[in-house]
């Protein structure tokens, strides 16, 4: 019997109501720092809801270099 994967489930999409392909395209505009007003335009989402995204990306972001900060390094290794 073939298992059945799901792109939500245990990520930060999971509680999403968005389709994936408003989902996955406001996540790549986000990481590709489209201009909120562009986003609209381009998924037809609301002003509020775009900005609601990007602060929640952000969010994810921010945790997660908090809550690992060794795996993330900034500038080259030796630089300072």
């Amino acid at each position: 019997m073939q298992e059945i994967y799901s792109v939500r489930e245990g990520s930060f999409l999971e509680n999403s109501k968005l389709s994936i392909k408003i989902a996955l395209s406001i996540t790549w505009l986000w990481a590709s720092r489209t201009p909120t007003n562009s986003v609209v335009e381009i998924t037809g989402m609301g002003k509020k809801n775009v900005i609601d995204w990007y602060d929640f990306f952000r969010v994810v972001c921010s945790r997660a270099i908090a809550d690992t900060p060794e795996s993330f390094q900034f500038g080259q290794t030796g630089a300072v």
